[in-house]
């Protein structure tokens, strides 16, 4: 509960400092292409690299599932598939970009994606690319689109159908 209620306050300090803005208009046409091809690549990436790593998951793929073997599917599937995206994505891509790289985006999306992948406790070289690879498609559909409520959407895409997936392995 208290990992729910920190987005609460990371959502309320993002919209009181105007780092973000949440509103459907998001959702385009446009936009939407952008989330599926992302997703797309991004999937792609993810079982090129896969076939380079020496162990069959990662350290916080496996913290996850020992999490969601031990509390309820439901405050799991919450915190996992709502609240880590919406939490990630504020502070990763909204702030990140906003505060330190505004006119930067290529540094933007090459620090945000290494922050990104060190923050998901890569244990060897093939964990890290993964983590970064997700956080670079996740920091380019933001900077495509200038739209945090994007980068969302994919992260609540990717991390809803490995939480799916996960429920029947």
């Amino acid at each position: 509960l208290l990992f729910l209620a920190s987005v609460a306050i990371i959502v309320m300090l993002a919209l009181k400092r105007k780092i973000i803005t949440f509103k459907w208009d998001f959702l385009t046409g446009r936009n939407l292409a952008i989330i599926f091809i992302a997703f797309f690549l991004m999937k792609v990436v993810s079982v090129v690299i896969a076939m380079f790593m020496t162990t069959d998951t990662t350290a916080n793929q496996e913290a996850i599932n020992q999490l969601t073997s031990s509390n309820s599917s439901l405050l799991m599937a919450v915190m996992i598939v709502i609240a880590a995206p919406i939490n990630e994505e504020i502070i990763f891509r909204a702030s990140i970009t906003q505060l330190f790289f505004k006119k930067h985006q290529v540094a933007a999306l090459i620090v945000t994606s290494v922050v990104f992948g060190l923050f998901h406790g890569p244990t060897d070289i093939q964990s890290f690319l993964l983590y970064s690879s997700m956080g670079a498609a996740l920091s380019a559909v933001y900077l495509k689109t200038g739209r945090i409520e994007c980068s969302i959407a994919l992260h609540f895409l990717n991390n809803g159908l490995s939480f799916v997936a996960m429920q029947f392995i």
